[in-house]
C-alpha cells in the first residue's frame, strides 16, 4: 500500500492524523510494512492500523478523547497473531506523531548507519507536516547529551525510554533516580497505567511490598490495557486477587462517595464514557476478544455523542 493511499484512507475513516502521507512514507524507509487503515479486526476497538512492524506487532493511530485532543500512535497486535492473551490487549504508547518523527530521525542519526541521511529527511518531512520543528541533521551530537536524555529532554515522554532508564538507575544501586525516573514517567503519560506498574515492580525488586501494593492499585486504576501486565498480575500485588470484578468494586465506591460528600452524579456523557471503557477492560480482565466488545463500546461513544469514535470502534469503513 502507498502512503497516500494510507492518508487517504484515515481521512475517510475520520482519523485527522497530521502529515499522515509523511509519517506512513517515513514508516516505509524504515522497513515496516503499510496498511490498510479499515483492515481492523482483532485490534483495540479505537485503534487503526498503519502499518506492520517486525514479527506480528503494528503501529496504529489511537482515537480516544484525550484531555489535549491530539492523536497519538500505539504500538498493538491483533489478537490472532498474539502468542498469549496479554500481547493482544496490551497498548503501548509510542508518542504523538511529530515525537515519533523526531524520535526516528534522532535514533537514525545516533547509528551512523549508511541510510541515516534519508531517514533523517524523511522525519524531518514528518515532523514539519504534523507542525513540530523537524530534527536536524547533527542536533543529538550538539546537545551533548546520551541518547535517551536527548530523547527525553528534547522529544518527548516515552514510557520505554524511562523504563530503561529507570532501570539502568537501579541496577547501579541509585534507587532514588530510579525512582525518579519512574514516576516522571507516570505524570508525564496521564491515563496511562505502565508507570505506576514500573514503579511496583521497582518496589517489588527492592522488597518493599506494602508501596509496592499501593502502586499496583494505582496502576488499576488505569484503563487496563494501558498496564502492560496480565491484570491477575497487578491485583495480586495490590492484593486484591480476591476480587472477581474490581472495576465494578470501584465503581460503586466512586458512587457511594459522591453521595456522601454530596457530589453531583456523572454526566450523561462521562457516564457513557466511563460503560466504554468498562467493556474494554472486561476484555483485558476475562482474556476475551476486542471484537465481541465493539457493539458495547460504539453505542456507549454514540451516547457520549463521539460519532467518529463510535464509527470506528463498531468497524464501519
Amino acid at each position: 500500500m502507498k502512503a497516500d493511499a494510507v492518508a487517504a484512507k484515515l481521512a475517510a475513516l475520520g482519523l485527522k492524523l497530521p502529515g499522515a502521507a509523511s509519517l506512513a512514507a517515513l514508516l516505509q524507509l524504515q522497513g515496516h510494512t503499510l496498511c490498510d487503515p479499515s483492515s481492523r479486526r482483532g485490534l483495540h476497538p479505537l485503534v487503526a492500523p498503519l502499518a506492520k512492524t517486525a514479527g506480528t506487532s503494528v503501529l496504529g493511530v489511537l482515537r480516544w478523547p484525550l484531555p489535549d485532543g491530539e492523536p497519538v500512535l500505539v504500538r498493538a497486535q491483533p489478537a490472532d497473531a498474539s502468542p498469549r492473551p496479554l500481547a493482544g490487549h496490551t497498548l503501548k504508547l509510542v508518542g504523538t506523531p511529530a515525537q515519533f518523527a523526531r524520535r526516528a530521525a534522532a535514533e537514525a542519526d545516533a547509528s551512523g548507519d549508511a541510510a541515516a541521511t534519508s531517514l533523517v529527511a524523511a522525519a524531518a518531512a514528518a515532523a514539519d507536516d504534523a507542525g513540530a520543528a523537524p530534527y536536524a541533521a547533527g542536533e543529538l551530537a550538539a546537545s551533548k547529551l546520551r541518547l535517551e536524555h536527548f530523547l527525553l529532554l528534547r522529544v518527548g515522554p516515552f514510557a520505554d525510554v524511562w523504563e530503561a532508564v529507570a532501570r539502568a538507575h537501579l541496577a547501579k544501586g541509585d534507587e532514588t533516580a530510579a525512582f525518579v525516573a519512574a514516576e516522571r514517567s507516570t505524570e508525564l503519560n496521564p491515563g496511562w497505567g505502565n508507570g505506576a506498574w514500573l514503579q511496583a515492580e521497582l518496589l517489588a525488586s527492592l522488597g518493599r511490598h506494602e508501596e509496592r501494593r499501593d502502586m499496583a492499585l494505582a496502576a488499576l486504576e488505569a484503563p487496563y490495557w494501558t498496564i502492560g501486565a496480565p491484570v491477575a498480575t497487578v491485583q495480586a500485588a495490590a492484593q486484591l486477587s480476591h476480587m472477581g470484578d474490581l472495576r465494578a468494586m470501584q465503581r460503586g465506591l466512586e458512587a457511594q462517595a459522591r453521595e456522601a460528600q454530596g457530589a453531583a452524579a456523572p454526566t450523561p456523557k462521562e457516564a457513557a464514557l466511563e460503560e466504554a471503557l468498562d467493556a474494554l477492560d472486561a476484555v483485558v480482565r476475562t482474556g476475551g476478544d476486542f471484537e465481541d466488545a465493539r457493539p458495547a463500546v460504539a453505542d456507549a461513544l454514540e451516547r457520549a455523542g463521539l460519532a467518529e469514535e463510535a464509527r470506528l470502534a463498531r468497524g464501519d469503513d
